[in-house]
């Protein structure tokens, strides 16, 4: 090889170096525009839980909630009671025969 031709190839290995520098530089700012884009959506989906549980605090001091969870509370008890009574009791009669 001749000294023209290892000049030429010298230049083309430079351009390529800058090329791939700048890739380089744009692939790294996307990655951080994207990094970003994350960090504001845990953000957001942090605050709508605060405000989510904001208000399950406010709707557990209201007292017509207070005396629809001791309701339900009443009514799943009693559920239960009857259902394991009932099983019970087939259990029972299944022992007797």
């Amino acid at each position: 090889m001749n000294e023209t031709t290892n000049t030429g190839w010298d230049d083309v290995g430079a351009k390529l170096s800058g090329l791939g520098l700048k890739l380089k530089l744009h692939a790294e700012q996307a990655a951080g525009e994207e990094r970003e884009s994350v960090s504001e959506a845990v953000r957001a989906l942090a605050a709508s839980i605060d405000k989510a549980f904001d208000a399950l605090r406010g709707a557990a001091k209201d007292p017509a909630i207070k005396d629809d969870v001791k309701s339900v509370g009443s009514a799943l008890s009693t559920a239960v009671t009857e259902t394991l009574s009932g099983v019970g009791n087939e259990l029972r009669k299944t022992l007797k025969r």
